[in-house]
């Protein structure tokens, strides 16, 4: 037979555990209506193409940062804010201390998200793309994304595109490891021949 003491003791974790739950889940919630009108509205900017002035842009921004106050360890949050700062970067007017900071904040964004989902390759291509527009060719985390979207960016033609262009472009500032892990994992220096061939064809044209 269970005594009373047994009865409460049993139950101690067992509501622990509940309230856990129940505080999760109050934070998933809460987060998701913050962030919801944020994200549809950075989809729109994207779809269409469209640069938004600070004064648009500063409280879709706000919405994600206060979803990730809720949820600060959600990679899906985080990527969004990194996309948020990618956006920001967009703006011609921003000062070369803006963009520094917005370069260095939607970095660690992505990299958040990274750390919670290494394998996820849209991530790295933003990272990449974040510091490559920043002219941060040396930045060892620039590096790391494009030996990262070697790894795992294979089956994706319009991943492979992109990693052809940015590292190409970088080539002359990567370090040995970088360039040996995009020789090796890639066709690299087939596309670098063809483009060459590509530019003295048309030069002679």
């Amino acid at each position: 037979m269970v005594s009373p003491l047994q009865k409460v003791l049993i139950g101690i974790p067992v509501a622990a555990l509940l309230m856990q739950q129940l505080y999760w889940g109050g934070s998933r919630l809460l987060a998701e209506m913050w962030a919801f009108p944020a994200v549809a509205q950075l989809e729109w900017w994207e779809e269409w193409d469209i640069q938004p002035a600070e004064a648009e842009w500063r409280p879709v921004h706000e919405r994600l940062q206060r979803a990730l106050a809720y949820m600060p360890d959600d990679p899906e949050l985080l990527a969004r804010v990194g996309d948020s700062y990618t956006l920001r970067l967009q703006d011609d007017t921003l000062s070369a201390a803006q963009a520094r900071e917005a370069a260095a904040m939607g970095s660690f964004a992505y990299l958040g998200s990274l750390q919670q989902r290494p394998t996820w390759v849209r991530d790295w291509d933003d990272l990449a793309l974040i510091k490559y527009n920043q002219q941060q060719y040396r930045d060892p985390d620039y590096q790391l994304a494009l030996r990262q979207m070697t790894r795992y960016g294979a089956q994706r033609g319009d991943l492979m595109a992109l990693l052809y262009d940015l590292a190409i472009e970088s080539w002359a500032e990567l370090d040995q490891f970088t360039r040996a892990t995009l020789l090796e994992g890639t066709n690299i220096r087939q596309v670098q021949a063809q483009r060459a061939a590509t530019a003295v064809a048309g030069a002679e044209f």
